[in-house]
């Protein structure tokens, strides 16, 4: 089993730029809570377990001195939710993906699965049984705050997601809270210690990242703010941060509704043996929905710093963008 917390994350600050003390603040600010159980033996018995099952089928045909690769994989994912006491509730989540038949001619780096790991091509659906998510939750009128292993996905997942794609998804080791101070403003902040990848617990990584990210809704679209500052234990303490800001919203033309975004994100890489990096980058895209079909244009671009580092978002859900090129 894996995703343990290993160390406490109760920090005041980090790296001078985020505050985390909003999440032990907001635990005692005294907002109403809807559908509380009256003890915590009724929040504890009165919750729900879940489970899904995912069968995933994938073939790889690379030109290249790799054997073509193919998998057949279930996984399965069983979870137990509490019910809320005095706005407190927890969840535990565990995963587990199979390989189905004979369908094992892959390999699945950094963790070496298959006898043979350099001779197949790779399918990134590992065997293994994990812990998913395990944390306990506090959640008011003002704020909703997380400690433990959790999924996080914000916006559009290109800086922060969960793979879902895969079949062994994305979690953090973390604590995060979701804050609205005003109306309509939501302030969404998480401190990482641990990023759990799809590669299985042999593939973790070790972390400091702090996440922030702004949201409001405007007339012409939601405005978004955010700052991501990644700093890891494993690449000679890479900093990579990024600072960037989003537009996403719709207008009606003529009886048809445009859809459209607008982003520019800038983002710095640093680290002890000396690497001093600088990168931006650019999203636009137009669509619209004209009789079940969604038409759409767009344009994203990933910078370099004169072709010796680029643009990289190592927490998102990249294939959602590069797709079949990636």
């Amino acid at each position: 089993m894996k995703k343990t917390m290993k160390k406490s994350i109760l920090y005041s600050c980090y790296r001078d730029r985020i505050c985390l003390t909003i999440f032990v603040l907001s635990m005692f600010l005294s907002t109403q809570v809807h559908a509380e159980a009256q003890t915590f033996t009724e929040a504890f018995t009165s919750g729900k377990f879940y489970a899904n099952l995912n069968l995933r089928h994938e073939s790889v045909d690379q030109d290249n001195a790799l054997k073509d690769a193919t998998a057949l994989t279930l996984r399965t994912r069983v979870g137990y939710a509490t019910g809320s006491y005095n706005g407190f509730s927890g969840l535990v989540e565990f995963e587990d993906s199979r390989i189905v038949g004979e369908q094992d001619n892959f390999s699945v780096p950094p963790t070496g699965f298959n006898s043979n790991p350099t001779r197949y091509s790779i399918i990134a659906d590992p065997e293994t049984t994990e812990l998913d998510q395990a944390y306990i939750q506090y959640k008011n009128d003002l704020i909703k705050a997380r400690y433990g292993s959790q999924v996080i996905a914000l916006d559009n997942q290109r800086y922060v997601g969960h793979v879902g794609w895969r079949q062994d998804r994305v979690t953090y080791d973390a604590v995060s809270a979701v804050f609205t101070p005003v109306d309509k403003l939501t302030i969404t902040t998480a401190h990482l210690l641990e990023r759990n990848r799809l590669f299985a617990e042999e593939a973790d990584q070790k972390s400091k990242d702090n996440i922030i990210n702004i949201s409001y809704p405007t007339s012409i679209g939601k405005l978004t703010a955010y700052a991501y500052l990644l700093e890891d234990d494993f690449d000679n303490n890479a900093e990579r941060d990024t600072y960037g800001i989003r537009l996403a919203g719709s207008k009606d033309v003529q009886g048809t509704k445009i859809n459209y975004i607008a982003e520019y994100a800038d983002q710095d890489l640093d680290n002890d043996a000396g690497a001093d990096f600088s990168m931006d980058y650019i999203h636009l895209e137009l669509s619209s929905n004209i009789k079940g079909f969604m038409p759409k244009i767009g344009m994203e671009k990933l910078g370099s710093d004169g072709g010796d580092q680029g643009f990289f978002t190592p927490l998102g859900t990249v294939h959602k963008f590069n797709g079949w090129a990636d």
